[in-house]
C-alpha cells in the first residue's frame, strides 16, 4: 500500500519536478531530457532582476504585485458580497430560489467566449480596460458563484436556534 502510494505522488509531483529541473537547467541544456546536467540559478536571476534581457522584458516583480492585488480584491469582493448573498440563500426559501442557485453556478461553468463579447462592450462603455477595477471584476465574477454555493450549504446546515442565542447575547 505504501509503494503504491509512493508511485502515485511520484506521478502527481513529476510535472512540478520536472518545471524544477528545467529552471535550473541553462538555456543549451533545455530541449535535452537527459537528467545529467550542470544547475544553475541564472534563470532565476534574470526573472527576478530589474533588467530586460532577450528572454523577458517583463519586470517580474510588478507583476506578481499586481497579480496580488488583482486576487486579493477580488476575493475580498466576493466575500464582502458573496457571504450576504449566501446567507440570504440558505435561509430564506421561495419559489424558484433552487433555479436561481442553479443559474448563478451555471455562471461559473460559462464558456468564456460566450461571456467576453458582452464583456467587451461593456468594458468599451465604461473604460475599464487596463484598470485594476476591471481586472478586479472580471475575477470576481468568476469566484462568486463558487463562494455562494458553497457557503449557502453552510448557513442551511447552520441551526436557527444558534443564530436567535447570538441575537440575543
Amino acid at each position: 500500500q505504501l509503494a503504491v502510494n509512493g508511485v502515485i505522488a511520484l506521478l502527481a509531483l513529476f510535472p512540478i519536478l520536472w518545471m524544477l529541473l528545467l529552471a535550473l537547467k541553462n538555456d543549451a541544456q533545455q530541449t535535452s531530457t537527459y537528467f545529467a546536467f550542470s544547475p544553475t540559478l541564472e534563470n532565476f536571476g534574470t526573472v527576478l532582476s530589474q533588467r530586460g534581457t532577450d528572454l523577458t522584458s517583463v519586470d517580474f516583480k510588478t507583476a506578481i504585485l499586481m497579480s496580488i492585488v488583482n486576487c486579493g480584491g477580488a476575493v475580498l469582493v466576493s466575500l464582502i458580497i458573496g457571504i450576504p448573498a449566501a446567507c440570504a440563500a440558505g435561509r430564506w426559501k421561495f419559489k424558484g430560489s433552487e433555479d436561481l442557485m442553479f443559474n448563478m453556478l451555471s455562471f461559473r461553468f460559462a464558456p468564456e467566449l460566450m461571456v467576453i463579447v458582452p464583456l467587451f462592450v461593456i468594458y468599451n462603455q465604461f473604460g475599464l480596460f487596463d484598470t485594476v477595477f476591471g481586472m478586479i471584476w472580471v475575477l470576481q465574477l468568476v469566484t462568486m458563484p463558487l463562494i455562494v454555493w458553497i457557503l449557502r450549504s453552510y448557513f442551511e446546515d447552520m441551526p436557527e436556534d444558534l443564530e436567535q442565542a447570538a441575537l440575543l447575547d
